[in-house]
């Protein structure tokens, strides 16, 4: 048999199987339910090939290629963006309920232990060793926690957030630097290139890929699309149907409720979409692949979320949800 043939088959048969359980699920956990299922099995078998050596990711559809030879160990770039993404969507559908039920202390201390878990996993020597992961998640998983408590978001806030991450990703590389020549990887290198005074033909170099990265691609027009999207969305008439009682123009999909309840039925869904921007954008900034990272986790991401949407449409239609015409 053709090996394209049975990869192809392989891959059918696993999302078959994944979409079942999906749908099996969202039964009885209708809005996220079906989100939670995908998300956590990506989270699952991505944190469970990082730590038995990472041998998924080699040859792998969106892995790494053994003929451009980046690297065979730990978390490559996309899997980083794919582990990002699903981590993030993971625990907001875990902790929705909770803060639902006004449990917002224990969903921001559960979200807190996932996000260090999370970089742990990703950025620790000899597991994820991933450089530019790290200064993504610490912010990502940090701004999550603070709108899941509650705690308003300011300038000072959002810098101490950037200095935490700045200090995680630091102790990664000393203490990957620490270890013997031979065993270091790329982190514990950059720390001896910054000693021996190259740092900035490193990140010249990094910001080149990055830029480069900017054309010619197919990846690129996907960001880009989705960047459009959410531009389009947060435009001024969007934003006034959303708040309008009846649903606006969007009243026939909706069945009359207000776009904003969507918010109160599911108030961890803004926060996460917030966390996802701030980890893919901190990504595509920090990594030479650039535009690679918002997206591969815009792929995994936009489609998830667009059956967290759709399922609460159906709710509304079926008067599982009751609209609220006071929701802002």
């Amino acid at each position: 048999a053709s090996p394209a043939w049975a990869l192809t088959g392989l891959v059918a048969a696993w999302a078959l199987v994944l979409t079942t359980v999906a749908l099996l699920i969202g039964r009885r956990h209708r809005l996220l339910g079906p989100a939670a299922v995908v998300a956590g099995a990506t989270t699952l078998v991505l944190a469970v090939d990082v730590i038995t050596g990472a041998t998924l990711q080699v040859s792998a559809p969106m892995g790494v290629q053994p003929v451009v030879a980046g690297r065979f160990y730990g978390f490559n770039n996309t899997a980083f963006a794919l582990f990002a993404a699903a981590t993030i969507l993971s625990v907001v559908a875990v902790t929705d309920p909770l803060v639902r039920a006004g449990r917002r202390r224990l969903a921001a201390v559960l979200i807190a232990v996932t996000g260090a878990v999370a970089t742990f996993l990703n950025g620790m020597p000899g597991l994820g060793s991933d450089f530019g992961g790290p200064p993504a998640l610490v912010p990502g998983f940090a701004v999550l926690a603070l709108m899941a408590a509650g705690i308003r978001l300011t300038w000072m806030r959002l810098a101490g957030v950037l200095g935490g991450a700045a200090v995680v990703v630091s102790s990664f590389a000393v203490i990957d630097w620490l270890r013997p020549v031979e065993d270091r990887t790329h982190l514990g290198r950059f720390v001896e290139t910054v000693l021996d005074g190259g740092v900035w033909d490193v990140i010249g170099r990094k910001l080149a890929q990055n830029l480069a990265n900017l054309g010619g691609t197919w990846l690129t027009l996907l960001a880009l699309a989705g960047i459009a999207l959410v531009a389009f969305v947060l435009s001024r008439p969007l934003r006034w149907a959303a708040h309008a009682p009846d649903g606006g123009p969007f009243g026939w999909l909706s069945s009359g409720a207000p776009l904003t309840s969507l918010g109160n039925d599911a108030p961890m869904l803004r926060p996460g979409i917030v966390a996802l921007g701030v980890t893919l954008g901190i990504g595509f900034a920090v990594n030479d692949s650039g535009i690679v990272i918002p997206a591969i986790g815009v792929s995994l991401a936009v489609p998830l979320l667009v059956t967290v949407c759709a399922a609460w449409l159906l709710q509304v239609r079926d008067g599982i949800v009751s609209p609220r015409a006071d929701a802002t």
